[in-house]
């Protein structure tokens, strides 16, 4: 009886101790990841998906800039803490390249050192990105803040990659946020192979600082487009894609890019590092104009006036408010816009369902859009509401 007795306990310590070390590992943080076909593992070779937030830029939030500081919520300890509560395991670190510029390689490196702090006390993993768009050494798009040439994105990755090379909080780097040609949303085969040639280039001077660096390349389009992906892969290692699937062009191009994402992410490594939604976005799209002024003809003198004005500053506008406030009064737009959105829910979910697919919604701000936060108290959007949902749901 004694032996029995003793066996059986030394069963259970056995069972007890194999059960505390592997929630131990579970826990283990960080660990170091790379890419091995199409899915992010650690070095035993476990899979994870990275979900989480998109914070604003830390280097101009680190800065002493009063306007820039009031229209968000602060880079403190709050900010990733939220972030772990909603269910994140990682805060996607956007870079302006004006904010480099303008701050100085010191200042600029000591502001992302201490969001990496932030992110390793809350036990979130960090994607470093160049907020960069257009095409390297060229104008476009307007927007000063975000152009860069290509020596100053050379400037950037050399100094980042050496920077954080041992540093495993910091899981990869998504190396130019947007490109986008001077044709915009009409590119071709010949684009993304001048797309991926200096991409490679920038790889290799990379991964020559840190050879396990894990490199992400957007999709054209404003990062909107990887269908030559499947065509024309980077067969390089430790490389993925990087998309940014907004509502754009009309509801049918976006639900077939999802349904194309979730394709090329049985093949290849994805990760959706910008995705969401507001009204000002559905609103852009062709098929919902022409079917919110079916539905409500009085709203066609509002969208001339807006059709005359630009800039990012209308979203914020007294005019485009009295716009959204004109379509959410009226029963039948309003309830057009609440099919629409749950629409976008509905195919964003089925995308990451498929698996292997990692993301971070945009933007964990008040001012930054489309914005998870209303205000700097915290109070959510409905995107920050959905995206925080789906990140606490339980696999």
């Amino acid at each position: 009886m004694k032996r029995l007795l003793v066996l059986a306990f030394l069963l259970i310590s056995s069972f007890t101790f194999t059960q505390l070390l592997m929630a131990q590992q579970e826990s283990a943080f960080p660990q170091k990841f790379h890419i091995e076909n199409n899915t992010l593992a650690d070095e035993a070779k476990k899979p994870i998906v990275l979900k989480g937030v998109c914070i604003r830029d830390p280097v101009a939030m680190n800065a002493t800039n009063a306007s820039f500081q009031n229209e968000c919520v602060p880079l403190d300890d709050k900010l990733f803490k939220t972030a772990k509560e909603w269910g994140a395991n990682v805060v996607r670190v956007p870079v302006l390249p004006m904010s480099w510029k303008l701050q100085g390689k010191a200042n600029a490196l000591k502001a992302l050192d201490t969001a990496v702090e932030l992110a390793a006390k809350n036990k979130l993993y960090v994607v470093i990105a160049y907020q960069a768009s257009g095409w390297p050494s060229t104008d476009n798009p307007s927007d000063k803040s975000t152009r860069a040439t290509t020596e100053e994105l050379y400037g950037f990755w050399n100094e980042v990659s050496k920077h954080f090379k041992d540093n495993n909080v910091v899981v990869m780097y998504d190396l130019f946020s947007e490109p986008v040609t001077k044709e915009f949303m009409k590119i071709t085969e010949k684009d993304w192979l001048e797309w991926i040639d200096i991409m490679s280039q920038l790889i290799d001077s990379v991964q020559r600082n840190d050879s396990d660096a894990i490199c992400l390349v957007s999709g054209l389009s404003w990062a909107h487009d990887i269908s030559f992906v499947a065509g024309y892969p980077i067969n390089k290692k430790n490389v993925g894609y990087a998309v940014h699937p907004y509502p754009a062009d009309s509801q049918l191009s976006t639900y077939k890019n999802f349904k194309l994402i979730a394709s090329l992410a049985k093949k290849h490594f994805v990760f959706m590092t910008e995705v969401g939604y507001d009204i000002e976005l559905f609103v852009n799209m062709t098929d919902v104009q022409k079917r919110m002024l079916e539905t409500n003809p009085d709203l066609k003198q509002q969208m001339d006036d807006l059709r005359r004005q630009s800039g990012n500053k209308l979203y914020f506008s007294d005019m485009n408010r009295r716009f959204l406030d004109s379509i959410l009064a009226n029963e039948k737009t309003a309830a057009y816009f609440k099919e629409i959105i749950e629409n976008y829910q509905k195919e964003f979910k089925k995308t990451i369902d498929a698996g292997n697919i990692s993301w971070c919604a945009w933007c964990m701000s008040c001012a930054w859009r489309p914005s998870l936060l209303k205000d700097k108290e915290y109070n959510l959007t409905d995107s920050g509401e959905y995206f925080r949902k789906i990140m606490q749901e339980k696999k």
